[in-house]
């Protein structure tokens, strides 16, 4: 692969996995609009670089759960952080045909980007105006809900961080909290999918033969995401989603006109 291509799509994953713009959407975007393509090693690469993003960005707060976890056998926040998994990981299974197949096609990334644009757009009449609940006093059914809200992501063009932050704020949390239980939540999910991808044979193989490109996808990615890490949260304590739901619908017009 071209380096050029590779960096495209490294930034385009890293940026685009963590503001709540859909990253599957615009990689399939990108595919269908030019003659960039991900292969299946870099693929399983890009997403590593991010959960490597989240893990060092996250740091201090994983240390402290694993603090807790020494020092009295449990820990609330994990418990939420598996609950709020659990959905993304039965409809990921469930319909991982689906997934992969019919639903990964322009018309429905459009839909997708429109749909949760307007509601981000929206967000002071939709989406409740009390948000001072903190991540530690969320119980176990909000969890769940946030949980529920995250695994609509698995449909291309919706974006896993705007949906758990939107399910997030229908449970109480501040844009800036939620977004920050968003990206908790994301990283069993992420490192679920990239192990499952990396079990397959096949893609063990076609990594060992780009290992260059592989390295290179999952440092770039990295250090692109935990920038976008930290733009988002500055962004979302300041102005909120309303702009990030402008340009979700720009795109989407956008993509309209090009298709038509």
């Amino acid at each position: 692969m071209p380096i050029i291509h590779l960096l495209i799509l490294a930034i385009t994953q890293a940026a685009t996995e963590f503001l709540p713009v859909s990253s599957s959407g615009h990689l399939l975007a990108l595919s269908e609009l030019t003659d960039i393509d991900s292969t299946l090693a870099l693929d399983v690469m890009l997403h590593m670089g991010t959960l490597l993003a989240l893990i060092i960005y996250y740091r201090h707060r994983l240390l402290a759960i694993i603090k807790e976890l020494l020092e009295k056998h449990s820990s609330k926040l994990l418990f939420n952080i598996i609950i709020s998994s659990i959905p993304a990981v039965i409809a990921g299974l469930a319909f991982e045909s689906a997934i992969s197949g019919d639903a990964r096609s322009i018309t429905v990334v459009i839909t997708m980007l429109m749909t949760v644009g307007l509601i981000m757009i929206f967000e002071d009449i939709l989406l409740p105006k009390k948000a001072t609940r903190t991540i530690e006093e969320l119980n176990a059914w909000q969890a769940l809900g946030v949980g529920m809200a995250q695994s609509v992501a698995l449909i291309p063009g919706t974006s896993r961080s705007g949906s758990s932050i939107i399910g997030g704020r229908l449970v109480g949390l501040s844009n800036k909290v939620a977004a920050d239980y968003a990206f908790l939540i994301g990283i069993p999910v992420i490192f679920g999918a990239g192990l499952k991808t990396l079990t397959e044979t096949d893609a063990r193989a076609v990594i060992a033969a780009n290992l260059g490109d592989v390295i290179l996808g999952l440092v770039v990615t990295a250090l692109v995401g935990w920038l976008a890490i930290d733009v988002l949260l500055k962004v979302l304590k300041k102005v909120g989603l309303k702009w990030f739901g402008v340009y979700r619908v720009a795109l989407a017009l956008l993509l309209l006109v090009i298709i038509s």
